[in-house]
């Protein structure tokens, strides 16, 4: 009789041991899997990485550079706004969600601060880091000398 609870105690044990092992695998097999899911998102958002000295070097993955062994660097890539409404952002062409307007290729900003660049503006100002003017971005000024050149 004790032998027999002894038996049943020991199925039951094993039984549940065996469940428990399923449920851990099963745990580990979904995180696996959410990895790969990350992985796929990252190589279809197109994400593309060059060297700075050998830009026929590209990989969909960070890294090395095999020609001089510099760390590839992630490439720009192009975002499109709303002319009038610059809050809307997308980096496929198309039309405005609010407006219905062409989307058009966003400039890079017009000014920026000598001691900050990344404090940018489309717009004259003063940084607010340390309250110099904002400069405007050589490639506008040059910009703006072509076209004061063309109408005189």
């Amino acid at each position: 009789m004790i032998i027999n609870q002894i038996k049943k105690a020991m199925k039951k044990s094993i039984i549940l041991g065996c469940i428990m092992s399923m449920l851990t695998l099963a745990g580990i097999a979904q995180n696996n899997n959410s990895g790969n899911n990350q992985n796929t998102e990252q190589q279809v958002s197109g994400a593309t990485y060059t060297c700075p000295m050998h830009p026929e070097v590209n990989s969909d993955k960070p890294g090395q550079c095999p020609k001089c062994g510099m760390n590839l660097e992630k490439k720009e890539s192009t975002q499109y706004t709303c002319s009038m409404c610059p809050d809307v952002l997308s980096s496929v062409p198309g039309k405005c969600p609010k407006c219905g307007m062409e989307m058009v290729v966003k400039q890079a900003a017009a000014y920026s601060c000598p001691m900050h660049p990344e404090v940018t503006s489309d717009k004259p100002g003063k940084c607010p880091e340390c309250g110099m003017k904002l400069v405007k971005n050589e490639s506008q000024k040059h910009k703006m000398k072509m076209m004061a050149g063309c109408c005189k």
